[in-house]
């Protein structure tokens, strides 16, 4: 996959030197004007659009299982009850609860209040996935709460239009540690996206206020970065740049593509050590290593990537390439980038025993799906699928109430011993953060935000970028086409897809060629078939009624870990073998039916287990199978498949052995050595 991602970065940078010199060059400076026009020629000339563009939320639904698991998590997991489980996610902290975030210190001089904005990281990042994931499976207890915080958002918008987490006289005005813009961007990811589900236009008219507020108060000679005592708070903000894309694309200004510049090299001047991976010379020194916050560095890459896009500046695109690259050389085999003890990158090898943070997965899902719109380039996806189908699963516990803070692929015990508890099991992490359990929350429901997306360009084109149970409703040439996908994936390598039209209507559907994939078979009456960039694609006069079926034909493949040891993938799914444990309960919450728990094994005896070099051939001989369990609605609660093969113990004695996937178990070895 590495080799993937890498070969389509050389090619893409032979293919530039045959672009347009309007193109190539770098484009001049726009940090002193901000007129918001929609023709500034200097932005016409040098905007390159994506592959393809993402659908508006909502527009495709999850079913089966993703649907199962999104209703579960809102009526009994903690997704949908985090604030009555922490005040954390219980405060008001965007009305009546705003702070000022500082106090007095011992000399008398101001000083920052530790963790008094983390409430405005915690809730609109919980309220994202809970917001998606009510409209997604149309709970309606769960979109009337939403309804009713956005209405009291409005109420206490501010008359100059701001939106934030602080009081009058420290707003705009900090000189140490703060999350001004860092809160914004969160709180407005939650408003926008309840615009597009909802089109409620005063939604949209009160984000664009509060951010002309915010943009006009900082600028060139007003730096956001440059402050005294700036931490991990002042760094996240370099993430309103999310909201400056959203909002570019809804209304095509270009003044939010001139301030997303400002803030970005605003940013590159930023000199606090493991929080600026991300400026610009760092990311184009290849030679530097990646040392910093795990999170940030994942989240951070979409600020060049998208300045490239918006620009055509091609010091961005070799930031962000050369930047991604570098993040590959990190990711453990499950695809999830590894933290050390500060949740830090540390420049270590992602050995299969290294943890990593929760946050990061849905950082660097969230900027692999932005990288897969953009580019087009499939390596992407397949990298996010990875992520989700793996890491992310076997992070949670099936049912939803709690996540690891710090999860591992191979996790031999989950319990509070460690890195300040991060590896057991919790609905809060309060304790540490509750940052974790939120970004839990959005993950699901943002995979499936990118199931489908349109083409690009002038052809009417649908494509399918990750499998699954799922219905799209959108518009092509003016006609309103459904497309359902039926399907157990990943527990079936067959997916049923069902077209529906109001009319007859001409364009084509582009599936995505998994990498795991020996033979991607398609059925179907009619149409004609081609292959293209990493997706075979269907052209087909489209009419009510209309069916295919894709049979994805897939052998069982191994992966090598960094220090050697193998493991086992079949389809998009990693196999490992199950730990018997005990489980102890060391937490109650006060709301019935969640607690803080501590797994251990109850023996040694798998640990030690490994594969014989004379199994070399055809995987090991493992076989797979399907269970009964792989068409539940809840299928990661038992053992849909199973790979069945032998491993052998240190006298070298013969075991049969049943792999599973991993994310149905708890405590694991996903990786063996050979000896």
């Amino acid at each position: 996959m590495k080799k993937q991602i890498r070969n389509s970065i050389i090619s893409a940078l032979v293919l530039w030197t045959f672009l347009p010199a309007c193109v190539q060059q770098e484009s001049p400076s726009r940090l002193g004007s901000r007129d918001g026009k929609k023709t500034n020629p200097e932005y016409s000339q040098t905007h390159i659009p994506g592959a393809f563009t993402r659908l508006p939320p909502g527009e495709t639904r999850p079913g089966g299982w993703i649907k199962a698991q999104l209703l579960r998590d809102l009526e009994t997991g903690f997704t949908g009850h985090l604030d009555s489980l922490t005040h954390w996610a219980g405060e008001d902290i965007f009305g009546e609860g705003k702070i000022t975030g500082i106090r007095p210190g011992e000399d008398g001089n101001p000083e920052h209040i530790p963790k008094s904005w983390w409430p405005g990281e915690t809730i609109p990042v919980w309220l994202d996935g809970y917001l998606r994931a009510a409209f997604l499976t149309g709970h309606p207890d769960a979109m009337a709460k939403m309804h009713a915080f956005m209405q009291h958002l409005l109420d206490h918008q501010g008359e100059n239009g701001y939106i934030g987490i602080y009081l009058p006289e420290i707003r705009y005005r900090h000189t140490m540690e703060n999350a001004e813009l860092w809160s914004q961007s969160r709180i407005f990811r939650v408003m926008l996206a309840y615009y597009e589900f909802t089109g409620d236009r005063r939604v949209l008219n009160a984000v664009r206020k509060a951010v002309d507020l915010t943009m006009d108060h900082y600028g060139p000679g007003r730096s956001y970065f440059t402050l005294d005592k700036p931490l991990g708070g002042v760094s996240h903000g370099l993430m309103f740049t999310d909201i400056l894309v959203w909002l570019y694309r809804l209304t095509g200004e270009d003044k939010y593509i001139t301030f997303g510049e400002f803030l970005y090299h605003d940013y590159s001047n930023f000199d606090v050590d493991r929080l600026n991976d991300a400026r610009l010379d760092y990311l184009l020194d290849p030679g530097r290593e990646i040392v910093g916050h795990t999170p940030h560095i994942a989240e951070h890459l979409r600020v060049p990537a998208w300045l490239f896009f918006a620009t055509g500046t091609q010091k961005y695109r070799q930031a962000y390439e050369t930047g991604y690259a570098k993040l590959e050389n990190y990711m453990v085999p499950s695809g999830a980038v590894h933290s050390g003890h500060r949740e830090d990158v540390e420049g270590a090898p992602p050995t299969p025993d290294m943890p990593y943070e929760y946050c990061g997965i849905t950082e660097l899902f969230d900027t692999q799906k932005f990288l897969l719109e953009k580019t087009g380039e499939t390596p992407y996806a397949e990298m996010g699928e990875k992520l989700v189908l793996n890491a992310a699963q076997g992070a949670r516990l099936p049912d939803g109430t709690c996540v690891t803070y710090f999860s591992r692929d191979n996790r031999y015990r989950a319990t509070s011993e460690g890195s300040g508890g991060r590896f057991k099991f919790s609905p809060t992490h309060e304790d540490i953060a509750v940052c974790c359990n939120p970004n839990a929350s959005k993950l699901m429901p943002y995979y499936v935000d990118g199931m489908w997306m349109k083409k690009s360009g002038k052809s009417q084109g649908l494509a399918v970028m990750f499998y699954g149970p799922s219905l799209l409703e959108t518009n092509i040439s003016g006609a309103r086409v459904r497309v359902s996908q039926e399907t157990h994936f990943p527990f079936s390598d067959t997916i049923r897809f069902q077209v529906e039209t109001e009319r007859q209507t001409p364009f084509a559907i582009w599936l995505r060629i998994p990498a795991w994939c020996d033979e991607m078979r398609i059925e179907m009456e009619g149409g004609e078939i081609s292959e293209q960039d990493g997706f075979r694609i269907i052209h087909q006069n489209w009419k009510h009624g209309d069916s295919f079926r894709v049979t994805f034909v897939t052998g069982i493949q191994t992966i090598r870990a960094v220090n050697g040891e193998i493991a086992f993938q079949r389809g998009p799914l990693l196999y490992s073998l199950p730990i018997s444990h005990e489980q102890l309960k060391i937490k109650d919450y006060p709301l019935k039916g969640f607690a803080d728990y501590e797994f251990t094994p109850t023996g040694d005896d798998l640990w030690h287990l490994h594969l014989d070099p004379a199994q070399l051939k055809n995987a090991f001989s493992f076989v797979h199978e399907y269970t009964a369990t792989s068409d539940s609605i809840y299928p990661w609660d038992g053992t849909p498949s199973l790979l069945n093969g032998r491993l052998y113990d240190q006298l070298g004695q013969e075991k049969e052995v049943r792999l599973v996937p991993l994310g149905t178990t708890i405590l694991r070895r996903l990786t063996f050595p050979v000896e």
